[in-house]
């Protein structure tokens, strides 16, 4: 081959991109088939993550290697941009030479990809990991797919950045409805609890006797109700499954002969909310991160949420 221009840091991006596409089809394609038959074989799954990664390097390593060091001199993604790769004396590449390209390329990645974004700087547009193998990528057929890639690589991720924020959008409106739910559910207990201590004089810290039809675990909260011994209060929890939901605890407890209620709502998502009330003097009276287990001595009538919290009732 008798060419001297180099390739384009643009077509040689576009290449990139097009081989990925190809690494990452044929990977997975290749993970299920390979997959299919361990399973048939009675292959177990506590280390198919260490297996596909290993498998993943193979498929990679022998699809760069095999296709740069063929006839060709290329590989899919080069081909379709016109690309060819070859030694520094213009010589076809041996199959150990491509091997050592394609792993020179791991450390053109490890120093934040600037291996690779030199290429559009030397004078051969060798990035680091031609230097370290001895090779050159000319273009030996012109070709603007680089340009029309990077062009609409450009275009895609301006809309993908409007799309984030609108999923960023939406996935807010779709917690709200959520912790909507956990807040209902959280006062119907303090209602039913309020119920039933009319009628039979106690709290119950079963779910059934407050007749609501609520189940202690759904989806996306948990449920607890704690009671201990005769204590005039009860205190319920709905503790998120999601990183994304708040959670709530509230009180029901007597005050002159009255039930009284208080929901707190975490301030910031938390699926571990750490469960304490205050009385007017800042006094903490109920402290824990797990569900009740001990009762509260000095028991005192509550005025806030913590800090961290707030009071929704």
């Amino acid at each position: 081959m008798s060419t001297t221009e180099y390739g384009g840091f643009s077509n040689r991006f576009a290449a990139a991109f097009i081989d990925g596409i190809i690494l990452y089809i044929g990977g997975n394609l290749l993970g299920g088939f390979l997959g299919f038959f361990y399973g048939l074989a009675g292959g177990t799954t506590e280390y198919p993550s260490v297996l596909g990664f290993f498998l993943s390097i193979i498929w990679s390593w022998l699809y760069f290697a095999m296709m740069e060091s063929s006839a060709k001199q290329a590989t899919l993604g080069k081909m379709a941009t016109g690309l060819v790769v070859t030694d520094e004396n213009d010589n076809r590449l041996t199959f150990g030479r491509a091997t050592a390209r394609y792993f020179a390329k791991w450390l053109s990645s490890m120093i934040l990809m600037i291996g690779y974004i030199m290429a559009a700087f030397t004078n051969k547009r060798q990035a680091l990991h031609d230097m370290i193998a001895g090779t050159v990528v000319y273009q030996r057929q012109p070709s603007k797919a680089g340009e029309n890639i990077v062009a609409f690589g450009v275009i895609g991720l301006i809309f993908a950045l409007i799309g984030f924020i609108g999923l960023f959008g939406l996935s807010n409106m779709v917690s709200k409805a959520i912790q909507a739910e956990a807040r209902q559910y959280i006062g119907s207990i303090n209602k039913g609890q309020q119920a039933y201590y009319q009628e039979n004089g106690d709290f119950s810290d079963n779910i059934d006797d407050l007749g609501l039809g609520i189940k202690l675990e759904t989806t996306d909260y948990s449920y607890h109700i704690s009671r201990i011994n005769s204590n005039p209060y009860v205190i319920s929890t709905a503790t998120a499954k999601n990183y994304q939901l708040k959670s709530y605890f509230s009180i029901v407890y007597l005050q002159d002969s009255r039930t009284q209620t208080m929901i707190c709502e975490t301030d910031e998502p938390s699926s571990v909310p750490v469960l304490y009330f205050l009385n007017r003097n800042q006094k903490k009276i109920y402290e824990t991160d797990e569900p009740l287990s001990t009762a509260l001595d000095d028991f005192e009538f509550v005025d806030r949420c913590p800090p961290g919290y707030s009071n929704i009732k």
